[in-house]
C-alpha cells in the first residue's frame, strides 16, 4: 500500500485552515448567542440593577397607578349610580367607538381631568415622543410603541396608555359561566398601559411596564391573569394559554432563568396573584447566553 506523503508546507497550510475554521464557528456562535439575547454582556447585567433596587417603590408605584385609575372609573359610577362602567355618561357620551379616533381628544382630556394630569397627548402626534417599548427576554432589536393610543402623564411621574371601547368587547364565555369559575371580568371598556416611571428607561414589559384591561365594574385586571382567563374559557380556564401560568412566554413560568423568551405581558398578573411580589428574577448573563449556547448547540450541532 502506498503512503501518503505530506510537505511541510501542506502540514501548515492545513493547521492555519484548521484553526481559522474553528475561529469562524465560535464566531458564529457567539453572533448566534448575541442575536438570541440582543445585548452585550455589560449592558445586561447593568439592567439587572431593576431587581436589586427600589423593589417596593416599584411595587408601591404599580400599587398607586392601579388604584388611581380604579378610583377614577368607581367615582364615575358612584356619582351615576351605575353597576356597568359602559352605561354611564363617560362611555355613553363618547364622540366616537374608541378613544384612538381624533374626536375623543378633548373630551378624554376633560373626563381624565381629576388624575393630576401634567400633559395629555395622542402618540400619533408631533408633540408626544415615540417611545418603543422591549420584552423582558427578547432581543435588544424586538421593540414596539403604541401607535394610536391616548398617553395621559401625571405630576407624580407616571405614565398611562389608554385605549378605550365606547360599546366594549363582548364576554368570550357565558357570564354565569364566567361568575361560576370565580371570575369577575364581564366585559372589557379598554386597555390601559401603566409605565411607573414615564418616559425613563429601561422601557420594559415587566420591568417599568404593565398592562390591564379596565372591566364593567370599573376595576384594573391584569393581561393574562386568573380572571383574563376565565373570561375566556369560563370553567376551564385553568388550562387556557391566556392565563400566565400556562405559558413561559408571558412571565416566564416557575422560574424565569429556564425560559429563552419571555416578553413579560403577563408579570403584572404574576406580580398581583404573589402577593404584589416581585419573585421573577434574571440571575446573572453568563446563565442566560449557556442557555441560548445550548438552544444553538442541540438545533445546530455546533460545538
Amino acid at each position: 500500500m502506498k503512503k501518503l506523503k505530506f510537505s511541510l508546507i501542506q502540514i501548515v497550510t492545513t493547521a492555519v485552515m484548521t484553526v481559522i475554521i474553528l475561529c469562524v464557528s465560535q464566531k458564529l456562535l457567539a453572533n448566534a448567542e448575541r442575536s438570541m439575547t440582543g445585548v452585550s454582556a455589560a449592558s445586561y447585567n447593568s439592567k439587572l440593577s431593576f431587581y436589586k433596587q427600589n423593589t417596593k417603590i416599584d411595587i408601591a408605584k404599580l400599587k398607586k397607578a392601579c388604584y388611581v385609575i380604579t378610583d377614577n372609573f368607581q367615582n364615575i359610577m358612584k356619582q351615576e349610580n351605575k353597576k356597568d362602567l359602559g352605561e354611564t355618561s363617560f362611555f355613553l357620551n363618547m364622540p366616537a367607538q374608541r378613544s384612538i379616533d381624533a374626536e375623543t381628544q378633548v373630551y378624554l382630556d376633560e373626563a381624565f381631568s381629576g388624575l393630576n394630569i401634567k400633559r395629555t397627548c395622542y402618540n400619533y402626534l408631533d408633540d408626544c415622543p415615540k417611545i418603543e417599548y422591549g420584552g423582558l427576554k427578547y432581543p435588544s432589536w424586538i421593540k414596539a410603541s403604541f401607535p394610536a393610543h391616548y398617553r395621559i402623564y401625571t405630576n407624580d411621574g407616571m405614565l398611562y396608555y389608554f385605549d378605550l371601547y365606547k360599546n366594549g368587547i363582548e364576554k368570550e364565555a357565558d357570564a354565569e359561566e364566567i361568575k361560576a369559575a370565580g371570575g369577575r371580568m364581564t366585559k372589557i371598556y379598554g386597555l390601559v398601559q401603566i409605565d411607573i416611571n414615564g418616559d425613563e428607561k429601561p422601557n420594559v414589559w415587566g420591568k417599568d411596564l404593565f398592562g390591564y384591561y379596565i372591566a364593567q365594574d370599573g376595576r384594573l385586571y391584569p393581561y393574562y391573569g386568573k380572571d383574563r382567563a376565565i373570561y375566556n374559557a369560563g370553567s376551564s380556564w385553568r388550562k387556557n394559554d391566556l392565563y400566565w401560568r400556562n405559558r413561559k412566554i408571558l412571565c416566564g413560568g416557575k422560574n424565569i432563568n429556564y425560559s429563552l423568551f419571555v416578553s413579560g405581558e403577563g408579570c403584572a398578573a404574576r406580580i398581583m396573584e404573589n402577593g404584589w411580589k416581585f419573585d421573577y428574577k434574571l440571575n446573572d448573563f453568563s446563565e442566560i447566553f449557556k442557555l441560548a449556547k445550548n438552544a444553538v448547540v442541540k438545533k445546530t450541532g455546533v460545538f
